[in-house]
């Protein structure tokens, strides 16, 4: 019988391994019997399960994936009030609204000495605009 192989006489034979070694992030492993390999916690974070309640921010993300919360003492603060000096018109502000130059507002006292030049007049101007000649 040439070629031909019985059921009764195949012999299977395992490989042998001699070591599982725990490498970095891992730990575990062994040289006999079944072995186990474990994620290190002390080494490799877990992902983050939690969250923190508005108003708070993370101060810590511990190695289960847990998180330790602390009040947010900057949050940007807040305004509640835009008010409008002079020439604006627009304010008090308390929500949302718009801070416009009111009507006649720029006045002469609110303009730099040498903030006007020719290049920001547009048309003509006559003498009689013009203060100090």
């Amino acid at each position: 019988m040439h070629g031909l192989c019985l059921p009764d006489t195949i012999e299977f034979m395992p490989g042998t391994i001699t070591g599982v070694t725990a490498g970095t992030g891992l730990t575990g492993g062994g040289t006999s019997g079944s072995v186990t390999l474990n994620v290190n916690t002390s080494t490799v974070q877990s992902r983050v399960s939690s969250s923190c309640a508005a108003g708070s921010s993370i101060r810590q993300i511990n190695s289960d994936g847990s998180v330790v919360c602390q009040t947010d003492t900057n949050s940007g603060g807040t305004v509640t009030s835009v008010g409008t000096g002079a020439g604006l018109t627009g304010g008090p502000i308390t929500g949302s609204g718009t801070v416009s130059i009111s009507t006649d507002g720029v006045t002469n006292t609110m303009i730099a000495n040498g903030a006007v030049t020719d290049s920001k007049i547009s048309g003509t101007i006559s003498s009689s605009k013009i203060n100090n000649i």
